[in-house]
């Protein structure tokens, strides 16, 4: 993930950060809606940030893409209500907040045990939660929606 300002990033870091953390969703979604339409059936999940809820410094092309995230999924949410009211198709974004993958190290601040990055496993435990509870939303951790 590109760390630096906005000024020392290229056209193509930007595009491709687009292309996979907002186009992708378009495309995907786009294929599989009609069945789900179709079934009257169905949930999606969509993966954003915590930096799709708070602006931060050296990752804007990053933050705008999360935010974008957040965005076509209540829009597409209001667009399904609009045309189907008794629509069965479930949504729910997950904004987690650092996740142990290796994309990036942990950063370095002032009260470090109290934002500790979650292991793959606990997140993908707590997106599966929140799918069988039909959450709208859910931050990991939690109280990042509320800040």
């Amino acid at each position: 993930m590109p760390t630096h300002s906005l000024l020392q990033q290229g056209a193509d870091e930007i595009e491709r950060t687009f292309k996979i953390n907002v186009l992708a969703h378009f495309w995907v979604i786009q294929a599989i809606l009609p069945s789900m339409l179709n079934n009257n059936h169905g949930h999606i999940i969509s993966i954003s940030s915590c930096a799709g809820l708070v602006g931060l410094e050296n990752l804007v092309p990053y933050c705008g893409t999360k935010w974008a995230v957040k965005g076509y999924m209540e829009a597409l949410f209001h667009e399904i209500r609009s045309s189907k009211p008794n629509s069965q198709i479930k949504f729910t974004t997950v904004y987690p907040y650092m996740v142990d993958t290796g994309l990036c190290k942990k950063p370095t601040m002032r009260f470090e045990d109290s934002m500790n990055m979650e292991s793959p496993e606990t997140v993908a435990r707590k997106i599966i939660q929140a799918q069988r509870r039909d959450m709208k939303e859910i931050a990991i951790p939690e109280y990042f929606l509320y800040l």
